[in-house]
């Protein structure tokens, strides 16, 4: 689900919910399935929709730092603790339009 909200007239705030209720294991995977998980994004966005030339943003995704976890690849690939994923991590972005 996503939500972008105006602040101002060049001003965004863009939030994100990533769910997922679970993977399944492949047929031969006799370990348990992996819980789900629900991730927030959150990012404050400036851009100039009529001059369009530059946009800047800064945020934070997974914002509370859920573990995510992805099932390994492989039947028999036994990896411990599965292939984690991203946890919280922030990012500044600038585009600039030729």
């Amino acid at each position: 689900m996503r939500g972008d909200y105006l602040l101002g007239s060049k001003w965004y705030i863009d939030t994100q919910i990533n769910w997922n209720n679970g993977w399944h294991r492949a047929v031969n995977d006799q370990r348990s399935k992996l819980s789900g998980y629900t991730t927030v994004d959150l990012i404050l966005r400036h851009k100039d929709a009529r001059a369009g030339k530059t946009n800047f943003a800064v945020g934070v995704r997974n914002l509370f730092n859920d573990d995510v976890r992805y099932p390994s690849s492989r039947p028999g690939v036994n990896l411990a603790n599965d292939l984690p994923g991203a946890g919280q991590f922030y990012f500044a972005e600038f585009r600039y339009k030729f």
